[in-house]
C-alpha cells in the first residue's frame, strides 16, 4: 500500500546552505510544517563539488526523485528553476522521469533571479532549454509584477503565480532610535557579482577613510575573497559568515546595510534589514526598487564605485535617517510581511 504525502520539496536549505534561495525554501517549509502538511524533502547541496561530481551527483538526485515520487505520488511537487545551462540541463534529465512516475503531480518551478530575460536572450541554446523546461512544468512561481511581465514576454501561458519573500526576524513596532557614526554593512555572500569588490574600492577611497564598513559572509569564491584582502584598507574589517541567530543584533549595531550586487531577484537580506528598520543602500537591479518603495533615495548604479561613494555621501548627509528606517519598516509590513506571506503559501499548496 502506497503511502501518499501532500508535498515533495527539491532544494537547499538553511544551515547546509547560507544563500537567499535556501532561505526562501526553508521559510516556505516552516509555513507547510505549520499548516499540518504532510511532506518529504529531497535536499541538495553541491556548492563545493566539482563539475565531474556534479554530474554524478545529479544522478543520484534522479534516483532519490523516481524513488520518493514512485512511493509517495504527492499532490504537489516544488522546486527552483536556475538560470544556468547546467541546472537546466539537470532539471532536463530529472523532470521528463519525474513525470512517467507520477504524472498526475503538480510540478511547481520557483524562479528566484532577478535577469530572466537576460537569460533568456543570451543564446539560442538558453531559448531552447527555458522553453523544453517550461513544457514540464505546471506553473511557475515568481517573485513580482515585473516577473510576471517578463514570463508574458517570453510566452509561458501557464499559470503564474506571485510570490514575494519574507523575513525571518521581523519586528512587529519600529524602534530605532539611534545615533549614526558611519559605520556600513555588507552581509552576503563573498562572491563577485554581489559587487563585493566595487564596495571594496569605494572604502578603500581616500576620501571614505572616516568612514568604516564590515563585511560578513561565506567564501564561495576563493579568488574574490584574496582580491577583497588585497584591497582592504584599515578602515574595512572582513569576517566570516555569521548564524541566524546572530542576524538581528549585527544588523542592528550598523547605520545602514548595503548591497552592491549586479543582479538580484527579491534579495532576502534587504527585507531582513528593513523588516527591523534599518536603512539600506543597494543598486537598481531586479526588484530592489520595489522592496525600497518607488520613491527610496538612496539607489545606486551596478558597478559603479562613484555611483556608490555618491550615495554613501548623500546618505551620511541624510538628517532624518530615523524616520527613513520608520517608512522602510512600514513599507515592509505593508507587502512582505510574514502574515502577507503566511498566507500566500497556504493558498499556492492548498
Amino acid at each position: 500500500m502506497k503511502k501518499y504525502i501532500d508535498i515533495l520539496i527539491w532544494g537547499e536549505f538553511i544551515p547546509n546552505t547560507q544563500t537567499g534561495i535556501s532561505i526562501s525554501n526553508s521559510n516556505i517549509l516552516n509555513v507547510l510544517n505549520k499548516n499540518n502538511n504532510k511532506i518529504e524533502i529531497i535536499e541538495e547541496y553541491s556548492w563545493k563539488l566539482s563539475s565531474i561530481k556534479k554530474m554524478l551527483y545529479c544522478f543520484l538526485l534522479l534516483k532519490k526523485h523516481v524513488t520518493t515520487l514512485f512511493h509517495f505520488k504527492p499532490k504537489h511537487f516544488y522546486f527552483n528553476i536556475p538560470l544556468s545551462k547546467f541546472g537546466l540541463f539537470k532539471l532536463l534529465i530529472i523532470l521528463p522521469v519525474a513525470r512517467l512516475f507520477s504524472h498526475k503531480t503538480c510540478f511547481t518551478g520557483h524562479l528566484h533571479r532577478g535577469d530572466i530575460l537576460p537569460f533568456y536572450n543570451k543564446s539560442v541554446l538558453n531559448k531552447f532549454l527555458f522553453r523544453l523546461i517550461m513544457t514540464l512544468i505546471d506553473r511557475i512561481i515568481v517573485l513580482s509584477d515585473i516577473y510576471s511581465e517578463q514570463m508574458k514576454k517570453i510566452g509561458f501561458k501557464k499559470k503564474i503565480k506571485i510570490l514575494h519573500n519574507t523575513s525571518g526576524i521581523e519586528e512587529t513596532k519600529f524602534e530605532n532610535q539611534k545615533n549614526y557614526t558611519k559605520n556600513f554593512l555588507y552581509l552576503t555572500n563573498y562572491i563577485k557579482s554581489k559587487g563585493i569588490v566595487e564596495l571594496i574600492e569605494c572604502f578603500a577611497d581616500s576620501e571614505l577613510q572616516s568612514f568604516s564598513l564590515d563585511t560578513f559572509g561565506n567564501i564561495y569564491e576563493p579568488k574574490t575573497y584574496d582580491e577583497i584582502l588585497a584591497k582592504k584598507t584599515q578602515n574595512i574589517t572582513i569576517h566570516g559568515p555569521i548564524t541566524r541567530e546572530q542576524l538581528k543584533s549585527t544588523l542592528k549595531k550598523f547605520d545602514a546595510l548595503i548591497l552592491p550586487s549586479w543582479n538580484e531577484g527579491q534579495p532576502i537580506i534587504l527585507l531582513e534589514a528593513i523588516s527591523i528598520g534599518l536603512p539600506v543602500i543597494a543598486t537598481n537591479v531586479g526588484d530592489i526598487r520595489n522592496i525600497s518603495g518607488s520613491d527610496y533615495p538612496f539607489i545606486f548604479e551596478s558597478h559603479s564605485v562613484e555611483s556608490l561613494k555618491k550615495t554613501i555621501f548623500e546618505f551620511n548627509n541624510y538628517t532624518d535617517k530615523n524616520k527613513l528606517g520608520e517608512k522602510l519598516f512600514q513599507h515592509y509590513q505593508t507587502n512582505f510581511s510574514n502574515k502577507i506571506f503566511f498566507r500566500n503559501v497556504t493558498d499556492l499548496f492548498k
